[in-house]
Formats: C-alpha cells, structure tokens, sequence
C-alpha cells in the first residue's frame, strides 16, 4: 500500500454539496448572484492517494484541523475562474457565518489539478476541498493507493479496519476502474445500440447498391452487348459499369461527410476520449464505406463482362 486517504465522496460517486461563497477583499453581494464551488472534505493524503498533482503551494499536512487555521485547497478551475490575474495562494473564502454569525474565512494553501468528480466523460467543475476534520461526516469513502492487486488488497484493509472498530459499517471494495465503468454504463449502452443500428445500416446500404447495379445492368444489357460486338474488352465494360455505379456512392459520402461535420456538436455528448472531428475516423470510415460500395458493385459489373452479344442484341 503505498498511500491511503479518506473522502466524503469518492471520484465518480455522489455525495458532494454545492455551496456559494463570498471572497475577501470583494464587494458583499446577495446569495443568488455569490460564486458557487464544488466543496468536499479530504484527509490529508488524499492527493497522493489519487495522483492529483499540486500545481501551487501545498496540499493538507496533519496538523490543518479544527483546532489550526481553517485552510482549504482549490482545483485549477476555480483559480482561473475567481483569480485569473491573481496568486491565489493567501486568499481567503468564507462558505457562510460561524457560530458567533460572522463570516468564517478560511486560507487557500493550494491549487490542484482538475477531477472529474461525477462522471469520466464530463468536464472537471470548480472544486474546493477541505480538511475532513473541519465539518465530521456521518461517512466516508477510503481511497487506498497501491501497486499490487487492489481487490487482493481489500480484505487486508476489511481486516485491519475491524480490528480498529468492529462496529464499524463497510460496504463493499471497488477499484477505481470498476467506478470509472460504471459511470459510463449509460454510453457504453448508447454506443452498443448505435453500433447495432450502423450495422444493419451497412448491411442494408450493401444489399441497396447490390441490387441498384444489377437492376442497371440487367437494363442496359443490349448496349453492352453492342459494346462487346464493337470490339470493347471485358476490363473496359467493367471500368465502365463500375465507375456508373460509384459515382452515387461517391455523391452521397460527400453529403455524409459534410452532414456528419455540421452534427459534429450533437454527438459531442455520445463519445469519449476522441474529437468528434477525429482525423481517423473521418478518413478511414469514407474509405470503409466506399471499399463496400466497391465490393457490392464488382459482381453485377462482372457479370457485365460475360454478355453474349448475340442474346444481348436479340434480346426485347
């Protein structure tokens, strides 16, 4: 085990409060217009135990607590937000009146990396953390880092844990890949029905072109036949049956194409990790498509080139 922390919420859980906040320094202004941050209690260690780097300042030592100057942490996102042209590092937040009704105004000690809290295929918000010991949670997650086998690892913590306090409740160990997944289900579900829906797509468009060209040729079998009378080769009138079929196919990937560029943004939300203008996709998919296209079309065309002149000129 080589790092350990707990946390009100998890990555990928929920769990976590939005609150408002005011800045020091800054003009009081009414509930309803006061930024709002993500807020959630950490332990010191939590960084380290999820590899979130620490751009500025410091992360949580032992000692920040109830009894010490209430300090807080805050992602990247809301330094740049709330102090573009600023050093964050020094200033203060208050998320509300103490005890005695004054502002309770707490430190900013560090700016971390961005989280996706929620889910893996949404944007990271604006984050504030907090000691765990500032405001005690009725529960916590335990977030144990590690090199070896994780699961392997949960009954040893399970063990140690209950040796500590036997009362104590806990649920059941996931890693954080497991967390992660879940938290795509709903894509993973989207994308499967959409990979079945462009299947039958591909499969119907391949039978669609079959059938156009060996409709065409079946119609244009007297003029091959005088081709081939005149003296035309058998690559000639496939060259030609074949440049006549793909010339639609040709037609409609540039549509497709243009089409696929101008929903671009109303697809933004059904991937994850590539660019819905991926180079890749854009290129190898019209490739796919036209190599079909081709395959459909090459056996009406070779047929073609197997007319009898004779029956194609007596034919009705």
């Amino acid at each position: 085990m080589k790092a350990a922390a707990l946390a009100a919420s998890a990555p990928m859980t929920p769990g976590m409060s939005v609150l408002a906040f005011g800045v020091s320094g800054r003009p009081e202004v009414p509930l309803h217009q006061s930024p709002t941050s993500h807020f959630l209690e950490v332990s010191p260690g939590y960084f380290a135990a999820l590899g979130i780097p620490v751009l500025q300042g410091r992360e949580f030592a032992n000692q920040d607590g109830i009894e010490d100057p209430r300090v807080l942490v805050i992602n990247e996102a809301l330094a740049r937000r709330e102090f573009p042209d600023q050093d964050p590092i020094g200033q203060r937040l208050s998320f509300g009146p103490g005890p005695d009704g004054e502002a309770q105004w707490r430190e900013i000690v560090g700016v971390v990396g961005n989280v996706r809290q929620y889910r893996a295929d949404e944007a990271s918000v604006p984050m504030t953390y907090a000691v765990h010991t500032s405001s005690p949670q009725r529960g916590y997650s335990l977030i144990v880092r590690t090199d070896g086998d994780a699961l392997a690892l949960a009954s040893v913590v399970r063990a140690r844990l209950q040796a500590i306090d036997p009362t104590l409740p806990i649920t059941r160990a996931r890693t954080l890949d497991d967390v992660i997944g879940a938290s795509l289900t709903q894509r993973k579900f989207n994308m499967t029905l959409l990979v079945v829906f462009a299947s039958i797509a591909l499969m119907l468009a391949i039978a669609g072109i079959y059938g156009t060209v060996a409709y065409a040729v079946a119609q244009r079998t007297q003029e091959i036949g005088i081709r081939v009378a005149l003296g035309a080769t058998a690559g000639e009138v496939l060259r030609l049956v074949l440049f006549d079929a793909l010339k639609p196919v040709a037609a409609g990937l540039a549509l497709g194409m243009l089409a696929a560029f101008g929903l671009a943004r109303a697809l933004d939300r059904l991937v994850y990790g590539i660019s819905t203008t991926d180079t890749l996709t854009f290129v190898t998919l019209p490739l796919l498509l036209g190599l079909v296209a081709m395959l459909a079309s090459w056996l009406p065309a070779l047929r073609a080139t197997r007319v009898d002149p004779m029956i194609a000129l007596r034919a009705d």
